[in-house]
């Protein structure tokens, strides 16, 4: 019986013998309900959403991933409106940075949040004695985001 084909290490081996004894454990046949062999696709990079913080950005690009993948992109989009995601792709496909890129920028987002509730009268007057130092305003606001 033809069936399916997987390569690997540039063989191609047939997947119906897995897919047969996988079916023939009881009570496993009636679960598999479709097989489908899909042709190779081109990978589509797609730009970083604008809700991605920069800092969260520019750690994945210094890792190498310059421009995530469109699944990852929709993934992850999905995941930060709060819509209940499920992602199915190879092995080192991208599943996980498909909801690492959500939490981390929630969390720089809630980190940002809270530094806005929390600024007082005592904060403004560092930045300002800071920046008296500096000569420079965005360079006072950074050293005293870095304290």
């Amino acid at each position: 019986m033809a069936g399916p084909t997987t390569t690997v290490s540039g063989t191609s081996r047939p997947v119906t013998g897995l897919l047969e004894r996988l079916a023939a454990v009881p009570g496993r046949a009636e679960r598999l309900t479709h097989v489908e062999e899909l042709a190779p696709r081109a990978a589509v990079g797609a730009p970083w959403p604008g809700w991605v913080p920069e800092q969260v950005r520019a750690a994945y690009e210094a890792r190498g991933v310059v421009e995530p993948w469109a699944h990852q992109v929709a993934a992850a989009d999905a995941a930060w409106r709060g819509q209940h995601v499920v992602l199915s792709t190879g092995t080192a496909s991208g599943k996980s940075l498909a909801f690492q890129v959500p939490a981390l920028s929630r969390d720089a987002a809630d980190r940002l949040q809270a530094l806005l509730d929390d600024f007082g009268l005592a904060d403004a007057e560092r930045v300002k004695t800071i920046e008296s130092t500096t000569n420079h305003d965005v360079k006072a606001v950074e050293y005293f985001l870095r304290e």
